[in-house]
This record gives C-alpha cells, structure tokens and sequence, in this order.
C-alpha cells in the first residue's frame, strides 16, 4: 500500500509538471487545464487544452468549451511508480498520430510505439520506452 502512494506521488509531481510545461508553451490563445480521473480509473491524472476565448465564453454562453486535446496518463503495467502511456484525444486524432509518429520522445520520455485505438473516441496511444 506504501509503494502505490509513492507511485502516485511521483507520478501526480511530473504530471504537474508536465502540465507547467504546456502551460509556458500554450501562449495567450490557449488555457490548460488539470482534471482528476474518475474515482476508479487506472488513470492518474489528465490535462486537458482549450481555446482561451471559448474557455472564456463558457458562462456567458452556458455552454461547456470543447477541448483541443486531452492528455490522460496511465502507469506502467510492470513498474507502477513511472509513467507507461499517454492517451491523447484530439480534435484531430490522424494529425496529432502524423505529428508523434516519427518524434522519439514525449515530455521527456523515449517513445515506443504510437497507435490510433478506438475507444468511446478515437485516440493516440503512445507508450514509453521502460
């Protein structure tokens, strides 16, 4: 039980900082947000980008702001302290794949392999190098 607290503690640090990173980079145009998973999920966190106007806009509209794209981070399947995957949702899941599949890392992570999955939407799955 002691591993699986520290294993999100590290994991929850650089998901923060992950999330910084996006958010120096993200311009005036862009807002980033940080979400928890669903109680359950073997997600540890999600950070989610949304144009800053319709961010913005979303009470005066009544409206929720359709994210740009949604990164949700999941451990690795034999070593539960590090990062193992990135599923990344965007608005356009054939683009985003066009632009990961020939990168070799991911917030500092080596890449092994970058895939369109479906799920309930379609999404890139990239997994990291142990």
């Amino acid at each position: 039980m002691k591993t699986t607290k520290k294993s999100h503690q590290t994991i929850d640090r650089e998901i923060s900082d992950i999330c910084r990173i996006l958010t120096v980079s993200s311009g005036k145009t862009l807002m980033v947000v940080r979400e928890n998973p669903a109680k359950g999920s073997s997600c540890k966190g999600m950070i989610t980008i949304f144009s800053r106007f319709d961010f913005l806009r979303q009470e005066e509209m009544a409206v929720s702001p359709m994210p740009i794209a949604r990164y949700a981070f999941y451990p690795d399947t034999l070593d539960s302290t590090r990062l193992g995957s990135v599923a990344i949702y965007s608005t356009n899941v054939e683009r985003m794949w066009l632009n990961l599949k020939n990168q070799t890392t991911l917030f500092g992570h080596p890449i092994l392999d970058v895939r369109i999955k479906i799920g309930r939407n379609p999404f890139v799955d990239v997994r990291f190098k142990a």
